[in-house]
């Protein structure tokens, strides 16, 4: 079963980073491309992530590194709305549900770097 997840989480891993690349072409920030599709290719090589041995420091770290560079390249490029947005959406989840913190956060990282994504690419 955890294959699933490994297999699903690089090919989002390969398909955000080539479009982060292209969105931001020619731009200083370019770079935080690669932390933001590293780090979430990290993010699927812990699938043991409740463990707490070093597959929980890998899947945390992974996670940090691509939340925070993909939300820098979409505050960045002009999209800083969209982040505003979806983390106060998942503010809202996080009342309702206290337990889920860092997984409501994370669908917030992940659901804003989309919208970017999708936003700069058909500008």
């Amino acid at each position: 079963m955890g294959y699933w997840f490994i297999g699903a989480l690089f090919i989002i891993s390969i398909t955000t980073g080539i479009a982060l690349f292209e969105v931001t072409e020619n731009k200083w920030f370019q770079f935080l491309a690669f932390f933001a599709a590293g780090g979430l290719g990290f993010v699927g090589a812990a699938l043991l992530f409740k463990s707490s041995g070093m597959e929980n420091k890998v899947h945390t770290i992974g996670a940090y590194t691509s939340a925070i560079a993909s939300q820098l390249i979409v505050i960045l490029s002009g999209q800083w709305i969209i982040p505003v947005i979806c983390i106060a959406i998942a503010i809202l989840a996080i009342k309702v549900n206290k337990r889920n913190v860092t997984f409501w956060l994370e669908m917030a990282a992940i659901a804003s770097t989309v919208m970017a994504i999708e936003g700069l690419i058909f500008k």
